[in-house]
């Protein structure tokens, strides 16, 4: 095997790897969402609600308080966009060839790509246009002013 293609797989492993953390993360945190929601001994006070205190010793104790579900809830919305974030950000590492070409037409094609750059470099540096690869992009006339405007007729005629 190939070094890149060892490359590739350890990528693709590692990807795999970090998705299902991810994927068994958000499960857990959703499931503590769902114990967050119901009333039991220890949550005397079930579901969403966020609570402002602005008393205390001369306003120095105020505050805020928030549920486990809204905590849950932010949890669990910053793992689903590490999620997709990774799965996103994955570039794909095997490339196609597209349809009705083989290896051999693929490198065939290469070649012969190579062969043309080749063809235009010296061709570039006969005409004296050195440093200059492609001579279909490259524009040789003047910009100046004087080339680009008609010249004006005499008034005298």
């Amino acid at each position: 095997m190939t070094e890149a293609l060892i490359w590739a797989i350890l990528h693709w492993i590692a990807a795999l790897a970090l998705a299902t953390f991810l994927a068994v993360l958000i499960v857990r945190v959703f499931i503590l969402f769902l114990e967050a929601m119901t009333r039991s001994k220890e949550n005397s006070q079930p579901g969403i609600w966020i609570q402002a205190n602005w008393g205390g010793l001369g306003g120095a104790l105020s505050g805020w308080r928030i549920s486990d579900a809204i905590i849950y809830l932010l949890l669990l919305s910053l793992l689903l966009g590490g999620l997709i974030l990774a799965i996103v950000s994955l570039p794909s590492t095997m490339q196609t060839p597209p349809a009705g070409q083989n290896a051999g037409e693929q490198q065939k094609q290469k070649t012969e790509t190579g062969i043309k750059n080749d063809q235009a470099k010296t061709a570039a540096e006969s005409s004296g246009r050195v440093g200059t690869t492609d001579s279909a992009t490259t524009d040789t006339r003047s910009t100046t002013p004087s080339t680009l405007a008609p010249s004006p007729k005499k008034a005298s005629q």
